[in-house]
């Protein structure tokens, strides 16, 4: 088995599969969050530096200072990292416990914005395969469009910004 040192990562080169970094996963772009999620790997994110500001962006991801995503109108983000992992919730449609996938973006001035939606991951999967996993130094500013779909649910859209 090979494994390679990048930073505080180690990968097993020999599996081609997740990265472990501070606790955590990071994942080759082209396996998707959401499956990794199903399979009980969580969180999955892509923060670098050191463990201390890995430590602060994972407490503001799983925290109360992270802005609600459904209540944004009209706000920029302007990707730098995402924090993904599962939360238990309580379906508003049958009062049963259930679990949910929980995505937090964060914007490159530090607002972090969450959102309970598979929309939301399915996007960042979207920019994962075009982009990689960043961190993101290039310029990907995005809104949020919501809808509703047929079933009721609230359907989030990340619409590209022009600059």
């Amino acid at each position: 088995m090979s494994t390679e040192t990048q930073g505080n990562t180690n990968r097993d080169t020999s599996k081609n599969d997740v990265v472990r970094q501070a606790g955590a996963e990071h994942l080759p772009p082209s396996q998707s969050i959401r499956s990794q999620l199903e399979s009980g790997i969580s969180p999955i994110h892509n923060f670098d530096g050191d463990k201390r500001n890995q430590w602060r962006l994972s407490t503001i991801a799983v925290g109360a200072d992270a802005k609600e995503g459904s209540k944004m109108d009209g706000e920029i983000i302007d990707l730098r990292y995402y924090y993904c992992h599962v939360v238990r919730m309580v379906s508003q449609k049958t009062g049963d416990e259930m679990d949910a996938y929980r995505t937090v973006l964060f914007s490159k001035d530090g607002t972090a914005w969450r959102f309970v939606s598979t929309t939301v991951i399915d996007a960042l999967d979207n920019i994962r395969a075009m982009f990689g996993n960043g961190p993101y130094d290039e310029t990907l500013k995005f809104t949020i469009n919501k809808a509703d779909s047929r079933k009721g649910n609230k359907i989030y859209n990340l619409v590209p910004v022009e600059e």
